[in-house]
Protein backbone atom coordinates (compact mmCIF):
# COMPACT_ATOMS: atom_id res chain seq x y z
CA UNK A 1 0.00 0.00 0.00
CA UNK A 2 1.19 3.88 -1.04
CA UNK A 3 0.71 6.25 1.44
CA UNK A 4 2.56 9.61 1.16
CA UNK A 5 4.65 8.36 -1.65
CA UNK A 6 5.71 5.68 0.71
CA UNK A 7 5.36 2.10 0.79
CA UNK A 8 4.14 0.71 4.00
CA UNK A 9 2.12 -2.06 5.26
CA UNK A 10 -1.26 -1.43 5.87
CA UNK A 11 -1.14 -2.72 9.27
CA UNK A 12 0.00 0.64 11.51
CA UNK A 13 0.58 0.76 15.94
CA UNK A 14 -1.84 2.82 17.77
CA UNK A 15 -0.03 4.14 20.66
CA UNK A 16 -2.73 5.22 23.36
CA UNK A 17 -1.77 2.63 25.80
CA UNK A 18 1.80 3.08 25.38
CA UNK A 19 1.10 6.89 26.75
CA UNK A 20 -0.27 5.70 30.65
CA UNK A 21 -2.16 7.24 32.64
CA UNK A 22 -3.78 10.69 31.92
CA UNK A 23 -6.71 12.40 34.23
CA UNK A 24 -9.12 14.53 32.98
CA UNK A 25 -10.28 16.34 36.44
CA UNK A 26 -10.30 13.46 38.68
CA UNK A 27 -11.26 11.01 36.26
CA UNK A 28 -8.83 8.54 35.20
CA UNK A 29 -8.28 7.98 31.68
CA UNK A 30 -5.40 5.65 29.76
CA UNK A 31 -3.76 2.87 30.85
CA UNK A 32 -2.70 2.82 34.09
CA UNK A 33 -0.12 -0.18 34.27
CA UNK A 34 1.86 0.62 30.93
CA UNK A 35 5.45 0.31 30.99
CA UNK A 36 7.78 2.52 29.06
CA UNK A 37 10.86 -0.08 28.89
CA UNK A 38 7.97 -2.20 27.94
CA UNK A 39 6.29 -0.03 25.14
CA UNK A 40 9.79 0.28 23.49
CA UNK A 41 10.44 -2.97 22.96
CA UNK A 42 6.92 -3.44 21.58
CA UNK A 43 7.26 -0.28 18.63
CA UNK A 44 10.49 -1.97 17.99
CA UNK A 45 8.72 -5.46 17.54
CA UNK A 46 5.98 -3.84 15.63
CA UNK A 47 9.32 -2.55 13.43
CA UNK A 48 11.19 -5.98 13.01
CA UNK A 49 7.68 -6.68 11.89
CA UNK A 50 7.45 -4.48 8.79
CA UNK A 51 5.43 -2.08 10.79
CA UNK A 52 6.49 1.53 9.84
CA UNK A 53 3.20 3.72 10.65
CA UNK A 54 2.47 4.73 14.44
CA UNK A 55 -0.48 6.93 15.39
CA UNK A 56 -0.39 8.89 18.56
CA UNK A 57 -1.60 12.21 19.86
CA UNK A 58 -0.78 14.86 22.48
CA UNK A 59 -3.97 13.57 24.27
CA UNK A 60 -2.35 10.12 24.88
CA UNK A 61 -0.47 10.37 27.89
CA UNK A 62 -0.55 14.15 28.02
CA UNK A 63 2.47 14.05 26.12
CA UNK A 64 4.12 10.96 27.25
CA UNK A 65 3.34 8.49 24.07
CA UNK A 66 4.78 10.90 21.84
CA UNK A 67 7.88 10.84 23.48
CA UNK A 68 8.04 7.74 23.81
CA UNK A 69 7.84 7.50 19.83
CA UNK A 70 10.69 9.81 19.82
CA UNK A 71 12.97 7.32 21.57
CA UNK A 72 11.96 4.42 19.83
CA UNK A 73 12.45 5.73 16.42
CA UNK A 74 15.12 7.85 17.31
CA UNK A 75 17.03 5.89 14.06
CA UNK A 76 13.95 5.61 12.06
CA UNK A 77 13.28 8.47 9.90
CA UNK A 78 11.89 6.04 7.54
CA UNK A 79 9.28 5.46 10.35
CA UNK A 80 5.33 7.78 9.69
CA UNK A 81 4.04 9.21 12.47
CA UNK A 82 0.37 10.07 12.45
CA UNK A 83 -0.57 12.78 15.27
CA UNK A 84 -3.48 15.23 16.23
CA UNK A 85 -4.63 18.11 17.51
CA UNK A 86 -7.28 19.79 18.98
CA UNK A 87 -7.16 18.40 22.77
CA UNK A 88 -5.27 21.17 25.04
CA UNK A 89 -3.09 18.80 27.82
CA UNK A 90 -0.75 19.50 31.00
CA UNK A 91 1.98 17.33 30.54
CA UNK A 92 3.13 17.89 33.91
CA UNK A 93 0.06 16.70 35.44
CA UNK A 94 -0.77 14.55 33.10
CA UNK A 95 -4.00 16.54 32.50
CA UNK A 96 -6.53 16.44 29.21
CA UNK A 97 -7.20 20.49 30.43
CA UNK A 98 -10.19 21.13 27.67
CA UNK A 99 -11.07 21.49 23.74
CA UNK A 100 -8.35 23.40 21.86
CA UNK A 101 -10.15 24.41 18.83
CA UNK A 102 -9.18 27.99 18.23
CA UNK A 103 -7.11 28.73 14.94
CA UNK A 104 -4.58 30.51 16.76
CA UNK A 105 -4.09 27.07 18.78
CA UNK A 106 -2.84 25.16 15.53
CA UNK A 107 0.36 25.94 14.69
CA UNK A 108 2.19 26.48 18.77
CA UNK A 109 0.57 22.90 18.83
CA UNK A 110 2.09 21.66 16.18
CA UNK A 111 5.40 22.65 17.16
CA UNK A 112 5.12 21.61 20.38
CA UNK A 113 4.22 17.61 19.48
CA UNK A 114 7.36 18.20 17.00
CA UNK A 115 9.66 19.26 19.93
CA UNK A 116 8.32 15.80 21.90
CA UNK A 117 8.33 13.75 18.75
CA UNK A 118 12.20 14.96 18.19
CA UNK A 119 11.21 15.53 14.47
CA UNK A 120 11.36 18.23 12.24
CA UNK A 121 7.94 17.35 10.34
CA UNK A 122 4.66 15.74 11.13
CA UNK A 123 3.68 13.31 8.68
CA UNK A 124 0.13 13.29 9.04
CA UNK A 125 -2.14 15.47 10.82
CA UNK A 126 -5.64 14.64 12.34
CA UNK A 127 -8.22 17.06 13.77
CA UNK A 128 -8.64 15.38 17.26
CA UNK A 129 -12.54 16.66 17.13
CA UNK A 130 -15.16 14.28 16.13
CA UNK A 131 -17.84 15.98 16.15
CA UNK A 132 -16.65 19.55 15.51
CA UNK A 133 -18.97 21.32 13.36
CA UNK A 134 -17.59 22.44 10.29
CA UNK A 135 -16.71 26.03 9.92
CA UNK A 136 -14.70 25.50 13.21
CA UNK A 137 -13.09 22.79 11.25
CA UNK A 138 -12.41 24.76 8.57
CA UNK A 139 -10.57 27.65 10.11
CA UNK A 140 -8.64 24.80 11.57
CA UNK A 141 -7.61 23.62 8.48
CA UNK A 142 -6.75 26.65 7.14
CA UNK A 143 -3.91 27.02 9.85
CA UNK A 144 -2.88 23.52 9.20
CA UNK A 145 -2.52 24.40 5.19
CA UNK A 146 -0.15 27.21 6.49
CA UNK A 147 1.86 24.21 8.34
CA UNK A 148 1.96 22.09 5.27
CA UNK A 149 3.36 25.47 3.36
CA UNK A 150 6.14 25.67 6.27
CA UNK A 151 6.65 22.68 5.86
CA UNK A 152 5.65 21.57 8.93
CA UNK A 153 3.34 18.35 7.98
CA UNK A 154 3.15 16.84 5.16
CA UNK A 155 -0.68 16.33 5.19
CA UNK A 156 -3.75 16.50 7.09
CA UNK A 157 -7.29 14.53 8.18
CA UNK A 158 -9.94 14.66 10.21
CA UNK A 159 -10.59 11.73 12.82
CA UNK A 160 -14.19 11.95 12.76
CA UNK A 161 -17.45 9.58 12.03
CA UNK A 162 -19.62 11.73 10.47
CA UNK A 163 -19.79 11.33 6.40
CA UNK A 164 -20.79 15.45 6.14
CA UNK A 165 -17.72 16.34 8.01
CA UNK A 166 -15.38 14.08 4.89
CA UNK A 167 -17.40 15.61 2.26
CA UNK A 168 -16.96 19.18 3.37
CA UNK A 169 -13.29 18.91 3.93
CA UNK A 170 -12.14 16.56 0.77
CA UNK A 171 -11.58 18.68 -1.50
CA UNK A 172 -8.87 20.52 0.03
CA UNK A 173 -5.16 19.67 -1.69
CA UNK A 174 -3.86 18.31 1.61
CA UNK A 175 -6.67 16.80 3.01
CA UNK A 176 -5.65 12.88 2.17
CA UNK A 177 -7.11 11.08 5.29
CA UNK A 178 -10.33 9.78 7.43
CA UNK A 179 -9.69 8.49 10.66
CA UNK A 180 -12.90 6.49 12.12
CA UNK A 181 -14.57 4.34 14.02
CA UNK A 182 -15.59 0.68 13.04
CA UNK A 183 -17.86 -0.95 15.14
CA UNK A 184 -21.28 -1.09 15.21
CA UNK A 185 -22.36 2.31 16.92
CA UNK A 186 -21.33 4.14 14.05
CA UNK A 187 -22.36 3.58 10.38
CA UNK A 188 -18.86 3.14 8.56
CA UNK A 189 -20.62 2.32 5.71
CA UNK A 190 -21.81 5.75 5.27
CA UNK A 191 -18.64 7.46 5.54
CA UNK A 192 -16.57 5.20 3.29
CA UNK A 193 -18.95 6.18 1.01
CA UNK A 194 -18.29 9.62 1.37
CA UNK A 195 -14.51 8.96 1.24
CA UNK A 196 -14.65 6.92 -2.21
CA UNK A 197 -17.36 9.93 -3.51
CA UNK A 198 -14.31 12.26 -2.87
CA UNK A 199 -11.00 10.54 -4.46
Amino acid sequence: MRFLDQEINPLGMGCWPIGGPIFSGDQPLGYANSDDAESIRTIHAALAGGVTLFDTAPAYGAGHAERLLAQALKNRPDALIVNKIGIAIDEETRQLTGDEIVPESVLPAIDRSLSRLGRDRIDLLLLHQNGLPIPHAEAMFDEMEKAVKAGKVRAYGWSTDFAESVSTAASRDAFVAVEHAMNVLVSPPRIQAAIRESE
